[in-house]
């Protein structure tokens, strides 16, 4: 598999989800299929945030709630095509937060 790792996706206005789907092409460039699907998504809360951060789905319906990390433990969501293969659209995924500058570390993942 090979990583496409975005870094840090802040939220810079909370209710203004941030979509996943320009920065896996942008960060992706040439490794990406002709349909931009890739194999697996994961989700961190990026240690330090404030409030939840939302990992929002297809039609905007939230997905998964990532708490603020307590004690430098981080939670995270992980969506993968289960019968292998780049069948998963990035472009139906964005991420949300509920204070201003919070975020989470995304990962893309290509077959």
């Amino acid at each position: 598999m090979i990583a496409i790792a975005l870094g840090k996706v802040a939220v810079p206005t909370p209710g203004t989800p941030v979509q996943i789907g320009p920065l896996v092409v942008s960060a992706a460039g040439s490794a990406l299929p002709p349909t931009g699907e890739v194999a697996r998504i994961e989700v961190w809360a990026v240690p330090g945030n404030a409030g939840v951060v939302t990992v929002k789905g297809p039609g905007g319906n939230g997905v998964a709630g990532l708490p603020a990390p307590v004690n430098g433990h981080s939670e995270h969501w992980c969506c993968h095509a289960p019968k292998g293969g780049n069948r998963i659209s990035p472009s139906q995924f964005s991420i949300d937060a509920a204070s201003a500058s919070d975020g989470a570390y995304v990962t893309a993942w290509l077959d």
